[in-house]
């Protein structure tokens, strides 16, 4: 606040003036300090209401900003109009779609989200995604998160065909990226990294729970990742030993046995209990990932002579009597339009058959078993 009013008393200083009391209205929203959040956005808009100059973008992102903010605090018809406004100043500065602000096509996409507008969301986030992919590339994974935002338009407006192209697009970049840049990771950046997309993979098991006429390619394509993701840390250290075992570099050797004695001694302290566990274990961690990074830099070049082995939907398949059936559990995240919850389902796979998605429970109702 003391920012806010030294900034009033620097000449020619909207721009200042402008981000301190965003700030600030950032920071009341955070609190629900809702009238003086808005009061704050009102002042961004006055510091910045300067047609022509490059600092009215931020004019009319602060003015879709408190559209949106209207609404969720509910003031609708303030929303309305203040969007209207926006929209209509927006026309003579923004005068190619091109150079469209992606911070406002944002917020212009939410306030039409959360008025159920979505035909309009749809038209932003399809106008999002454009220039997304010429600044950055059809198969950049930058553009994962604005997929993001298409696909929970798609789902909250019942448009399950359309999530199904957009959550598969959005599967293919990210897996691609992953598998460009896992090699050079260390264990737990590797299962931090697996993490982070499984939490993607999210999307496409809550499309399979929500809709029945999805393609059988597209439950295949789900089941074939699930797989990837789960073998891959496996699947990486086995080309390491190879690696190693195959070279003729004594120090490669050296460190390899010393970053399997540490792996072994935290292995014996995890599973001790947490009181009886020797101190400083996140710095015995942090020399593992340091050692193992540098074999992998030292083996990159003998690795890339191995073959990675990825167990994949057709080696299972292969590997069955046509009696017998392999169950693999997964654990999810489900979106739905009015709260999040947990699922647990099930992927079946017979010899010769498409594999199928079985939704068992929600994670409340088996913790009931327990309580």
């Amino acid at each position: 606040i003391k920012a806010v009013e030294v900034g009033k008393k620097i000449a020619d200083g909207n721009k200042i003036r402008a981000i301190l009391s965003n700030n600030l209205a950032n920071h009341f929203e955070s609190t629900k300090q809702y009238s003086r959040a808005d009061s704050m956005y009102e002042d961004t808009r006055t510091y910045t209401n300067l047609p022509g100059q490059p600092i009215y973008n931020q004019y009319l992102i602060a003015g879709v900003q408190q559209a949106v903010n209207a609404v969720n605090w509910g003031f609708p018809q303030k929303g309305e109009a203040t969007i209207k406004q926006t929209l209509r100043e927006s026309t003579s500065f923004y005068k190619d779609s091109n150079v469209i602000d992606s911070r406002f096509m944002l917020f212009i996409c939410e306030y039409y989200r959360i008025t159920q507008q979505y035909p309009m969301a749809v038209e932003w986030g399809k106008k999002m995604l454009t220039q997304a992919k010429r600044k950055m590339g059809e198969d950049n994974p930058g553009i994962v998160s604005t997929l993001v935002i298409l696909s929970r338009l798609f789902f909250e407006s019942g448009n399950f065909k359309e999530a199904e192209e957009v959550i598969s697009l959005m599967n293919r970049i990210s897996l691609t990226s992953m598998l460009k840049n896992f090699e050079v990771l260390s264990d737990s950046e590797k299962e931090k990294y697996i993490s982070n997309k499984v939490s993607i993979q999210h999307l496409s098991n809550s499309l399979l729970l929500r809709e029945k006429n999805v393609s059988a390619e597209f439950i295949k394509e789900t089941f074939d990742q699930t797989l990837l993701l789960k073998s891959l840390i496996l699947s990486e250290n086995r080309r390491i030993t190879a690696a190693v075992l195959n070279s003729s570099d004594t120090v490669l050797k050296r460190l390899y046995r010393d970053w399997l004695s540490i792996r072994q001694t935290l292995a014996k302290e995890y599973a001790k209990p947490k009181q009886l566990r020797q101190a400083g274990l996140e710095a015995t961690e942090e020399r593992a990932d340091r050692i193992q990074k540098e074999i992998t830099g030292r083996s990159s070049g003998l690795m890339k002579q191995q073959q990675t082995s990825r167990v994949s939907l057709r080696d299972l398949q292969q590997s069955l009597a046509e009696d017998e059936a392999i169950i693999e559990f997964v654990y999810f995240g489900v979106f739905r339009k009015s709260a999040d919850s947990a699922m647990y389902a099930a992927y079946v796979l017979r010899k010769n058959k498409q594999p199928e998605f079985v939704p068992l429970c929600e994670k409340m109702e088996l913790q009931k078993l327990f309580d």
